[in-house]
């Protein structure tokens, strides 16, 4: 990777880690420099704002991880369910503490935002919906083969799911407790469950 990929790359992980201990509100770019170990003249270079470096993490961090994390099981799996109990079991078995006990990525930044800046905001908007309209698309396709409750609104249902997550992710932030953030997503897997047509 040429010098300034690798620094960019830099700067966003340090970023992404920086906004979610401390909220974009608060993260300091000095921080991130000293993190990266790069210049406030090669921050500059590569991001105009703190809010331009806050819509890259977005794409190239957060959503990649929603991807690969919850998006990419539930679309993979024969039964939408299979997909969902089997992303809450990697999230519990294999997430480091750090992102058990810091809350959802997304659901952080949403809350933190600045109002008044709209770019950052509708990239976080954007990805809300673009996860709540995957899982509605798994949820009605397995309505569609017999694995899903018919009786369930898939759009409903899949707001309901991401709406609940989060709450088992700010209970996990609040509470400071890696094992309890693995005994809510274990909760929240059997919650699954009952989509699950009989």
């Amino acid at each position: 990777m040429r010098q300034p990929l690798r620094t960019r790359q830099a700067l966003l992980e340090a970023g992404f880690w920086e906004v979610y201990g401390a909220g974009f509100r608060a993260a300091r770019i000095e921080t991130i420099l000293a993190q990266a170990h790069v210049t406030k003249g090669a921050f500059y270079h590569h991001f105009p704002s703190k809010a331009a470096l806050g819509i890259a993490v977005v794409e190239e961090i957060i959503r990649p991880m929603i991807e690969h994390r919850w998006l990419a099981p539930v679309r993979q799996a024969a039964n939408p369910v299979d997909g969902l109990r089997a992303a809450a079991r990697a999230r519990e078995r294999d997430d480091p503490e750090a992102l058990l006990l810091g809350g959802c990525p997304l659901f952080n930044l949403l809350q933190d935002s600045p109002a008044e800046d709209d770019a950052l905001h509708a990239h976080l908007v954007r990805l809300l919906d673009d996860w709540r309209g995957a899982f509605a698309a798994a949820l009605a396709r397995g309505q569609a083969v017999g694995h899903v409750r018919e009786d369930l609104h898939a759009d409903v249902s899949a707001a309901f799911l991401i709406a609940s997550y989060h709450g088992v992710a700010g209970t996990a932030r609040a509470g400071h407790s890696a094992s309890s953030a693995r005994r809510l997503l274990r909760a929240w897997a059997t919650l699954v469950e009952t989509l699950r047509a009989r």
